[in-house]
């Protein structure tokens, strides 16, 4: 799968490489304000840090992570590459 990564700091560092582990395409970037849309953004909000992001393992199973976006089938697909639990579909 091709992804995008919003952001080049810690997090996107992390969930980048996590991704080209997981035998994706990765391009990291950032915004830029003079172009006016981007389409099919994912976004998670984490309740774990950077370093627990990607393939998280916890003995009570995979944390609950809130996902958004305008496709049903972009967060599917987030939250099945991570191993997430989609809070709200």
């Amino acid at each position: 799968m091709k992804i995008g990564v919003l952001g080049s700091g810690t997090v996107g560092r992390v969930l980048g490489t996590g991704f080209l582990r997981n035998g994706n395409e990765v391009m990291l970037g950032t915004l830029d304000p003079n172009k006016p849309e981007v389409q099919h953004v994912v976004t998670a909000f984490n309740s774990v840090g950077a370093a627990r992001m990607v393939n998280p393992q916890f003995r009570q199973g995979p944390p609950t992570m809130f996902l958004c976006g305008d496709s049903a089938p972009y967060r599917a697909q987030v939250s099945r590459t991570h191993a997430f639990k989609l809070l709200v579909e």
